[in-house]
């Protein structure tokens, strides 16, 4: 799939409570053609936002030092898993929020209508990483407390 060039990652660590711990973002330098031009226009990032960035190899290095080996999630596991893939990060994952609210809500929901059913602000840039990695993380948290 040649669409699926990573050019950001975003993540956010969550402690036991449910709080961002720490967070990790970095946008990616790529050479870009015409394949990128639409996922730089979803993202609202701009080709000179990627000329200083650091290389796949230097991120995927600094992102897997920083998860240290730790279970992830994603509110897309099969669309996140490719990417980290591309990148070059063996991801452990532990589950797809979206499935989860899907489970609970008994239909198909995106992120922004998951988030506004869980109550989850959304803060900062739809669709870029970390800002989309803080709401999945808060639509997990509000489906874990839900089922306790």
């Amino acid at each position: 799939q040649d669409w699926s060039r990573p050019i950001e990652v975003g993540a956010v660590l969550l402690d036991l409570d449910g709080n961002i711990a720490d967070t990790f973002e970095s946008l990616i330098f790529q050479v870009l053609d015409e394949r990128c031009d639409g996922a730089l226009a979803v993202n609202n990032i701009k080709p000179v936002d990627l000329l200083d960035a650091p290389t796949m190899g230097v991120v995927a290095a600094d992102f897997t030092a920083w998860l240290q080996g730790r279970w992830c999630s994603a509110y897309n596991v099969d669309f996140d898993s490719v990417f980290m893939e591309r990148l070059g990060v063996e991801a452990r994952w532990a589950n797809c929020i979206m499935k989860k609210a899907q489970a609970d809500l008994g239909r198909r929901v995106n992120l922004a209508s998951a988030a506004k059913h869980y109550g989850v602000e959304v803060a900062g840039p739809a669709h870029r990483a970390l800002a989309d990695a803080r709401v999945a993380a808060g639509i997990a948290v509000a489906l874990k407390r839900k089922s306790s």
